[in-house]
């Protein structure tokens, strides 16, 4: 979890304490809109696809790099309207 916390919270305002209510509200809405479109529709992640040991050693196998988006626009599962919601979002996007 901290390393989540780190990508997500500490890399963007660092380790220092905002804790009065007009600090509180600004860094919500920074989380709700900019931060989370940065994250979502630009910053691409790895996952983990496999794990395969050998002997004592274990070696792991990634998928491709991509976006959160990508990985949603690519699932069968994901209704059509929500997928075009979120290709309009990110098209008003600069």
């Amino acid at each position: 979890m901290e390393q989540k916390n780190w990508t997500h919270v500490r890399q963007l305002v660092g380790y220092h304490r905002y804790d009065t209510h007009d600090q509180v509200i600004r860094l919500n809405g920074l989380y709700r809109h900019e931060w989370r479109q940065y994250e979502n529709f630009f910053q691409p992640t790895i996952k983990l696809a496999e794990k395969v040991r050998t002997g004592g050693h274990v070696r792991r196998v990634y998928e491709v790099a991509r976006t959160p988006y990508d990985r949603i626009m690519g699932d069968p599962a994901v209704p059509d309207a929500r997928k075009e919601e979120l290709r309009a979002e990110y098209q008003s996007l600069n």
